[in-house]
């Protein structure tokens, strides 16, 4: 018999974003990596609230915008130890939800190692437009000749020891920018592009999925997300926020 793989899920809810967790979890536990044993690793100030024996909580304190994505990395690698006995680790923004049955086709094999999934709104747009850092001074700089995808920061992951890598390395680089007092075009996706092609450099040829895997809810019955129609229907969507009420201020 094959041994059941071991998965860990990465989440961040500070603040008011403790709304979207519990929908998140049923629809993860229902339709995210079925029959497969998953333990979700929750990053929040909401400690006093009872979650299911799959939860370890680690508090983290909530920060004005855009700390939460700057700090991100730091939160992972505080449990890098315990995330060593998973073997694959995920991370989802808090507003990503699962609406259709998610397998095994996201799961990198040993010579892809990491998954990363195209960007709803750049997929498909000119290379020219995307908003990649330019700024020669950040850690996350990426130069006009470099780059072939456009990446989002809300789901990514791998295999847990690459994973782990990524983590480590853009805990240093977003610190080395924050001791510069620079922070990067769009944060934590901005040092995730940076990643990406230095791996694609070094010869990784990274598992990428389209943006079926984290589709915009707002775009499902709109004419001005055309360019996206031949991922519909989706299997995640990225839940509107303004339907939530206002959450700017808070934790993603």
């Amino acid at each position: 018999m094959t041994e059941k793989k071991k998965i860990a899920i990465l989440y961040i809810a500070t603040g008011r974003y403790i709304c979207f967790w519990e929908n998140f979890y049923r629809s993860m536990e229902c339709l995210f990596l079925p029959g497969f044993e998953k333990t979700y690793f929750m990053f929040t100030d909401h400690i006093d609230l009872e979650y299911p024996k799959n939860v370890i909580c680690t508090y983290v304190s909530q920060l004005p915008w855009p700390g939460p994505t700057l700090k991100r990395f730091d939160y992972f690698w505080r449990v890098h130890d315990q995330l060593k006995k998973y073997d694959f680790t995920f991370f989802l923004n808090a507003n990503m939800l699962p609406i259709r049955e998610i397998g095994s086709e996201i799961l990198p094999d040993s010579k892809q190692k990491l998954m990363l999934v195209d960007h709803f709104y750049w997929s498909g747009q000119p290379r020219k437009r995307w908003p990649y850092d330019t700024n020669p001074h950040s850690t996350a700089c990426i130069l006009p000749t470099e780059g072939n995808h456009y990446v989002m920061g809300g789901f990514n992951g791998g295999i847990t020891s690459d994973y782990l890598h990524l983590v480590e390395t853009l805990k240093k680089n977003t610190e080395i920018d924050e001791q510069k007092g620079i922070v990067a075009a769009w944060h934590d996706e901005s040092h995730l592009n940076r990643y990406l092609i230095d791996y694609v450099k070094s010869g990784g040829t990274p598992l990428i999925l389209n943006s079926k895997y984290a589709y915009p809810q707002e775009g499902l019955n709109n004419p001005l997300y055309t360019h996206l129609n031949p991922f519909l229907p989706p299997n995640m969507i990225i839940q509107d926020k303004k339907l939530w009420g206002d959450l700017r201020d808070y934790a993603k």
